[in-house]
């Protein structure tokens, strides 16, 4: 089974860094945004990646101090505690890249995945606009491609969503990470 990977901000604090914060911390802009950019692609950023040190943050409306073991940063990269890295870093280590920061004083790293999942065409639904397909409304993904990446993402939703297939999830579990939310529905918005 695939699932969509969510992360939890009203349970755990999230890892304060945007864009700004990295241009505040580093004082180069330039970098900042090519940093920013490359998140959004499966472009690598390892050899750039700047040591950064961060706050975690409680969510408006929420009053939940506890840190997660992994959560969700950007919509499609992994904040793990050192504990998730030695326990995930071996089964997603080939499907991206670890870039160390820290926050709250702990060690953690951010998991910038490169892979896309293979996309199933013939399963796929879209909504049309005078003949022209403009949405995504039901996605699939080809078995035998995702059975063998712990973790992924969808090119055609312009990388901005980030799966896992059940080894991921049960090691997850297995472990007693917490911090994410395991979405069935794969075309789930929220």
């Amino acid at each position: 089974m695939i699932y969509q990977l969510k992360g939890l901000p009203f349970q755990y604090k999230v890892l304060a860094l945007n864009t700004v914060k990295i241009i505040e911390k580093t004082g180069n802009r330039d970098l900042a945004m090519v940093i920013h950019d490359r998140l959004d692609t499966n472009d690598p950023i390892s050899k750039i990646w700047p040591h950064l040190n961060c706050d975690m943050e409680e969510m408006k409306d929420s009053d939940s101090p506890v840190l997660p073991d992994v959560s969700i940063w950007l919509s499609t990269k992994l904040l793990l505690s050192e504990q998730a890295y030695q326990i995930l870093e071996s089964e997603i280590r080939d499907f991206g890249e670890f870039l160390p920061i820290k926050a709250d004083g702990y060690k953690y790293y951010i998991f910038h995945c490169l892979t896309d999942g293979l996309e199933d065409e013939s399963k796929m639904e879209y909504e049309y606009f005078e003949e022209l397909p403009v949405r995504i409304t039901s996605l699939a993904f080809v078995d035998e491609d995702v059975e063998k990446k712990a973790i992924f993402k969808s090119s055609s939703f312009l990388c901005n969503k980030i799966f896992c297939n059940d080894k991921f999830k049960t090691l997850c579990e297995k472990n007693n990470l917490k911090g994410l939310r395991f979405e069935e529905n794969i075309n789930e918005v929220f």
